[in-house]
């Protein structure tokens, strides 16, 4: 029987990227570039998808775009899960303390699998086979990342080196910044550099020791404002002092570059997707009725967001 994988979506973002398209009240995962869905509904539904295995979903989202999160829920089998609201946003750190948080809450020491919001992936299918591709070594208690294996020497990604490799997971070296291009291109050429995708596989229990080994007061403040929530049926709200209060900044500074240990998995070859800028760009200014192909590349994950909160 497959192993219960709790699924968060973060949907953040101040809607810069596709500005002014996307604005702070409509950023980019809200918007359908293809004419199948908002790329949140999308990422909804590629979650629900899952083969086999029991895999509620949660998002956690801005407060303002509550009635915005709503309808692209509408029809989806949650399988248990619900929006989580955030009153302002606190980066990424905030968002995987909190969904390590649910999970610990309601389901005790599962697997965690947090997404962006914004990826445009052509197979659910192939998904799946990446994530499952690292969940034993999550249950084993390992940091998970997935890589793609770059074709271009992108300067708007960051990167993870990679070292020794055992059953198709890699030991991760090292996570880089966004490089210039000729750092870019050694790194395209020195062939052991992944794209970082932004999406993450761990256990509950793994990523809230992390926290206590280096970011103990982003756990503490987002424990105490998470304490303090109420809920109803529209969803699960956390008060603003409290969650105002927690240090803002991504869960790539606060843990990932910090951790030892950590693993990545490459995504699965074959299938496509979009990635955060040119072939975004080429969605906004392509009729709605154009092939998808015209907005992906031949990889898997999109890179929307990634090493950061969407936008």
């Amino acid at each position: 029987m497959s192993q219960r994988i709790v699924s968060f979506v973060m949907s953040g973002g101040v809607g810069s990227r596709l500005w002014p398209l996307s604005r702070e009240d409509n950023p980019k995962q809200f918007h359908d570039l293809s004419g199948d869905g908002s790329m949140l509904a999308k990422t909804l539904r590629r979650l629900a998808s899952r083969p086999s295995g029991d895999t509620p979903i949660f998002m956690i989202a801005s407060e303002r775009h509550a009635e915005r999160v709503h309808a692209d829920l509408a029809g989806i089998n949650l399988a248990g899960g619900g929006p989580l609201f955030e009153p302002t946003g606190r980066n990424t750190a905030a968002a995987v303390a909190l969904a390590s948080l649910r999970t610990l809450a309601e389901f005790g020491d599962e697997l965690v699998l947090v997404v962006p919001s914004d990826h445009e992936i052509s197979t659910a299918r192939q998904f799946w086979q990446s994530v499952e591709a690292g969940a034993a070594a999550a249950s084993a208690g390992r940091l998970v990342v997935f890589g793609l294996k770059p074709t271009q020497p992108k300067t708007g990604y960051g990167y993870i080196e990679v070292a020794a490799e055992r059953a198709g997971v890699f030991d991760v070296s090292r996570f880089v910044e966004k490089p210039d291009l000729a750092t870019a291109q050694a790194y395209l050429e020195a062939g052991n550099f992944h794209w970082n995708t932004g999406i993450f596989l761990f256990r509950a229990g793994a990523m809230r020791d992390a926290f206590a080994a280096f970011e103990p007061k982003i756990w503490q403040a987002t424990e105490a404002a998470y304490k303090a929530a109420t809920s109803d049926l529209s969803g699960f709200y956390m008060p603003l002092d409290l969650y105002g209060a927690i240090p803002s900044t991504s869960i790539d500074y606060a843990i990932m570059e910090r951790a030892k240990d950590i693993a990545m998995v490459p995504a699965t070859p074959g299938s496509r997707c979009s990635m955060s800028g040119l072939p975004i760009a080429k969605a906004m200014s392509s009729p709605a009725t154009s092939s998808p192909s015209t907005a992906r590349i031949p990889t898997f994950a999109a890179m929307a967001g990634c090493c950061g909160p969407s936008a």
